[in-house]
């Protein structure tokens, strides 16, 4: 339930799953994106392969909270989530005379907290964007937000996204393996960007402002009872083998 693919090459963990597919009954993956990489790279049959997408049951809305001005950004904060792309494109973002802000929730690397934080003060953006720590109710910090933000490298699925996206609060994201074209519908419940491309980023950014999204609304293929029945087909296959 991660992408199986490194910077370069298949990370060790599963490669001898992957190169022993004689051993294996069925392989269960997130994403048909992923699906397609792992055939057009391994010697493995495609009826060998599922994919059953996270699921996100429905959530409780408080209608009391109160809607901020902010984009937000949930997550660890480690490299490969790359939030200094969110830094440098709310930089020319606010460059464009907008006045909402940007909170990030998250702990991990201490010395990739320290080198956003000094960005924030290099770029003098210290009375816009505050770090706070990991959130334990990230529906409600996700509810209150204008957008959500997404700029990995690369993703397993993307559990913010949905959690987002179930709240009404739509997500900017970077298009990357693996998930977000699976659970975006752009122009919808939210944008797909061009990977690593930190001026489109601050386009749609200005573009969720100038012009909310009207129905956000989580796709059917990663609902709760979608699951249900994925599950169910799946069991049903490994019953008849």
């Amino acid at each position: 339930h991660s992408s199986h693919l490194g910077k370069h090459n298949i990370k060790s963990s599963y490669k001898y799953a992957l190169k022993n597919a004689d051993k294996v009954t069925q392989y269960i993956v997130l994403t048909h994106q992923q699906k397609a990489d792992i055939l057009a790279n391994n010697v493995i049959t495609e009826n060998k392969i599922s994919v059953i997408p996270h699921f996100i049951k429905p959530v409780n809305i408080d209608t009391q909270l109160p809607q901020q001005n902010r984009f937000i950004f949930i997550g660890r904060l480690v490299p490969e989530k790359q939030i200094e792309h969110i830094i440098h494109a709310y930089k020319k973002f606010i460059a464009k005379g907008y006045s909402t802000t940007l909170s990030i929730f998250g702990s991990g690397d201490a010395n990739y907290r320290s080198y956003i934080e000094t960005l924030i003060d290099d770029l003098e953006l210290q009375q816009k964007i505050t770090i706070n720590e990991h959130t334990n109710n990230p529906i409600q910090e996700l509810q209150q937000s204008k957008a959500s933000l997404l700029t990995s490298q690369y993703e397993g699925f993307g559990l913010t996204i949905m959690e987002s996206i179930e709240v009404g609060c739509p997500v900017i994201s970077y298009d990357i393996r693996y998930g977000p074209s699976e659970i975006i519908t752009h122009g919808e419940n939210g944008f797909l960007v061009e990977a690593n491309n930190i001026t489109e980023l601050t386009e749609y950014m200005t573009k969720i402002i100038d012009s909310p999204l009207k129905s956000v609304e989580t796709t059917s293929t990663v609902k709760y009872d979608t699951a249900i029945n994925n599950y169910k087909q799946l069991f049903s296959l490994l019953n008849d083998a």
